[in-house]
């Protein structure tokens, strides 16, 4: 009988180390597709993540990138704008040019014109007998023919003194026949006097040829002979050679030429002495 339970008790005692071994397999099993089941949820995470990050970046480089584009496209608008703005205004400057140049065309016709006239009337004046031209003559300076006005007519005190409208300085040879006369009007300055100045700069710029078909005719336009007489001593000792050729001429009015300038009107609010 003890052998009996002993054998009993062995086989228990193994069935229960069989149950507990199994159990604790089990144990093992769960415990890893547990951790295999984390593992699994920790790299789906990370790989959403991962997902998340990776939209996020590629969402700003699309908004830097919608920035730069914006700014690109605002530039090159602005650039097109000034542009556009460039074209109009060099259109406006080319129909001001082609208004100028048609202008300066019509008065090239207008004394080609003149011109022509004035060589018809010479031929037809020439072909004219010694009587006819007597006789038109006589009725062209006839009294009851209509005068055009004269310079008296607008500067009536020259007829008070005779000798108005005789220079009271004239330097020069009285050279004719040129192409070209350049007036240099000339005042008393109280500070500085360019005329000197402007004279050397033109004297240095005319060639040889256009010293010879010239005449540069410098107005002192002062009554105040002692003054006149120094500007045209100063002239006389600075340029001899152009006065001797005939290229520089100096002249001054008589004490006669202006009118009143105590009587003038004044004019825009100007005072008196401002609009001597």
């Amino acid at each position: 009988m003890e052998a009996i339970v002993i054998i009993i008790i062995s086989i228990l005692i193994v069935i229960i180390i069989s149950i507990l071994i199994v159990i604790i397999i089990i144990s093992i099993l769960i415990v890893i597709i547990i951790i295999s089941i984390l593992i699994v949820i920790t790299i789906i995470s990370i790989l959403i993540v991962i997902i998340i990050i990776s939209i996020l970046i590629v969402i700003i480089i699309i908004s830097i990138l919608i920035v730069i584009m914006s700014d690109v496209v605002d530039v090159y608008q602005r650039e097109f704008l000034a542009l556009r703005e460039r074209l109009h205004s060099a259109e406006q400057e080319n129909l001001k040019r082609s208004k100028e140049l048609n202008l300066v065309l019509d008065e090239i016709k207008r004394a080609i014109a003149e011109k022509q006239a004035l060589r018809d009337i010479n031929r037809t004046w020439s072909s004219l007998s010694d009587e006819t031209k007597l006789k038109l003559w006589n009725v062209s300076s006839s009294k009851n023919v209509l005068q055009l006005p004269s310079i008296f007519h607008h500067l009536p005190h020259l007829l008070a003194k005779e000798s108005s409208l005789q220079p009271a300085v004239h330097i020069g040879q009285g050279r004719t026949g040129v192409s070209i006369v350049m007036g240099v009007p000339s005042v008393k300055r109280e500070v500085h006097s360019y005329l000197t100045d402007t004279l050397s700069s033109l004297m240095t710029e005319l060639s040889p040829a256009e010293k010879e078909d010239c005449v540069i005719v410098v107005f002192i336009a002062e009554t105040d002979q002692q003054y006149a007489n120094s500007v045209a001593d100063n002239l006389k000792r600075l340029f001899p050679v152009e006065i001797q050729s005939g290229l520089l001429e100096i002249i001054s009015p008589s004490v006669h030429f202006y009118p009143d300038f105590s009587n003038l009107k004044e004019s825009f609010g100007d005072p008196k002495e401002r609009v001597r």
